[in-house]
């Protein structure tokens, strides 16, 4: 028998295989006097087009990347445009944009489909959270705030930015194994989170949340969504 909860099932036996990870005490983000910052899961599971890839152009109101891996949505056309970060009060980019950064980017379709002169891909979150710079096997994290882990101020693409560090390659397994685990419901999309269905099992979903402090992190941060909207 299952445990129902608002839009997600999760039997007994998923709740005590993730050693009750579902630790629905999470603190707010801070600064949301301005904006309030998606969640880590939104990014993974809401984006429309994840990529990695390398800043070949940069133009007045965009950027494109030529080479670049889809990690998770369609594949589109190259070079990729994307409509650049604006800097404002909330928030700022870790650096300037420059020809051969690379970035891991979490992205939207644009803003009006009907408009040609807009650029056909937008960096989610109003702090620009879905844009994140690689370096040297590393990913940076910023416009976040991640319970339970450090935060701390970094060194990187010849800029400063203050938020969380974690390996690629352990930071792009999380991205894959959640996707598998979780899907965020078909329809309008919207910056908050719409209905979250579970569609891997409940020993994979064990397994997933006991690989790595970020997986489980992960399933947290999603119960927790789950909760508040209930």
């Amino acid at each position: 028998m299952s445990l129902k909860l608002p839009f997600l099932s999760l039997s007994p036996g998923a709740l005590f295989g993730i050693g009750l990870c579902a630790l629905l005490s999470l603190t707010a983000a801070p600064s949301r006097a301005d904006y309030e910052p998606l969640g880590l899961h939104e990014l993974f599971g809401q984006s429309e087009l994840i990529v990695r890839g390398t800043i070949e152009e940069v133009k007045d109101k965009t950027f494109l990347l030529g080479e670049f891996e889809v990690l998770h949505g369609p594949n589109p056309d190259k070079p990729l445009e994307i409509k650049r970060f604006i800097d404002w009060s909330g928030n700022s980019r870790w650096s300037g944009y420059r020809v051969g950064q690379e970035v891991l980017l979490f992205l939207a379709g644009p803003e009006d489909a009907s408009n040609a002169d807009s650029p056909p891909w937008n960096i989610r979150g109003y702090g620009g959270e879905g844009e994140m710079p690689v370096e040297h096997g590393f990913v940076y994290l910023h416009g976040l705030f991640l319970e339970g882990f450090q935060r701390q101020r970094f060194t990187v693409q010849h800029g400063t930015l203050d938020g969380y560090r974690f390996h690629l390659d352990a930071f792009l397994a999380a991205l894959k194994g959640y996707n598998r685990c979780f899907r965020f419901a078909e329809g309008p999309q919207t910056e908050r989170s719409p209905s979250i269905v579970q569609q891997c099992d409940d020993e994979t979903l064990a397994i997933f949340c006991r690989q790595s402090a970020l997986n489980r992190y992960l399933v947290e941060l999603t119960l927790q969504d789950i909760q508040t909207r209930s």
